[in-house]
């Protein structure tokens, strides 16, 4: 049976949308919110929807409909998520977010706006 995303058909397009976004950047997807991959675990009380790895560097995806990337919760998940660094090398742990095409723009501001991290690669899907 296929996996339904909690939050809904957009949410779950959007994840699978992010899985391809990161293997074409190079990364191996150990863990996803999708069918084909086992969940991922909490960090730190908020769960990723994908974990992947390069060069034996993790990083994480997490997608967002319009409706809610701009919600306290998925501030704080964001917050909680970004900034991160691996903890035998220092390296930075970059977090894939993906949203709507029709709230991008407004993705981009509120990471401008609320965010000074580096580590947060946006995309549109």
């Amino acid at each position: 049976m296929p996996v339904v995303s909690e939050e809904g058909p957009e949410h779950g397009r959007l994840v699978r949308t992010l899985v391809g976004i990161m293997g074409r950047d190079g990364w191996q997807v150990s863990h996803a919110a999708a069918d084909g991959y086992d969940q991922p675990s909490e960090v730190d009380g908020v769960v990723p929807d994908v974990v992947a790895w390069k060069d034996g560097v993790m990083s994480y995806g997490k997608a967002e409909t319009c409706e809610s990337f701009q919600s306290q919760r998925s501030i704080v998940q964001i917050r909680l998520l970004s900034g991160r660094t691996m903890p035998n090398g220092g390296k930075s742990i970059p977090l894939y977010l993906i949203v709507p095409r029709a709230c991008y723009r407004d993705l981009l501001q509120t990471i401008d706006a609320a965010f000074s991290r580096r580590d947060i690669l946006a995309f549109s899907g």
